[in-house]
């Protein structure tokens, strides 16, 4: 199962990256990794496949990074807020099949169950509530080259 001490990010959907950088950068103690962008980001959610800009920025300081990501579609920002924590995982379809065998539902993900649901997928419990990232460890060293 899930072991949620491999949270290694809060994810915070912002509708000006810079902006929230600024605001939260001093106030929070930390600074940022330089922004990157997907345009698009190609995803996969229950109502077939999506596209959507995304810009996407982590703190530097962690173990548990903030990230702000200004974006369309699965993540716009409206209302700007909280929208999920990210959990590093060795089996993510395993883990997402048995999460969703326990009535989680899955929000989005890189690619289709199908196809495996690639690097990442968004799932939440039965009751709502907030989202679970889950993310494959096999680009764990990309993503901490991001926030160097």
């Amino acid at each position: 199962m899930i072991d949620y001490q491999r949270i290694f990010h809060t994810g915070i959907l912002v509708p000006n990256l810079e902006v929230a950088m600024q605001e939260m950068g001093a106030s929070l103690g930390v600074t940022w990794a330089t922004p990157w962008s997907y345009e698009p980001m190609e995803y996969w959610t229950p109502a077939g496949k999506a596209r959507a800009p995304l810009r996407v920025t982590y703190s530097k300081q962690g173990p548990q990074h903030v990230e702000l990501i200004q974006g369309g579609g699965f993540w716009a920002a409206t209302p700007p807020r909280v929208h999920h924590v990210g959990v590093w995982t060795d089996t993510l379809a395993a883990e997402a099949r048995a999460l969703m065998q326990q009535g989680w539902t899955l929000e989005a993900a890189l690619l289709s169950p199908e196809e495996g649901f690639g690097r990442f997928c968004y799932i939440r419990p039965p009751s709502g509530g907030m989202l679970l990232e889950l993310v494959s460890t096999e680009i764990k060293a990309l993503m901490e080259s991001r926030w160097v």
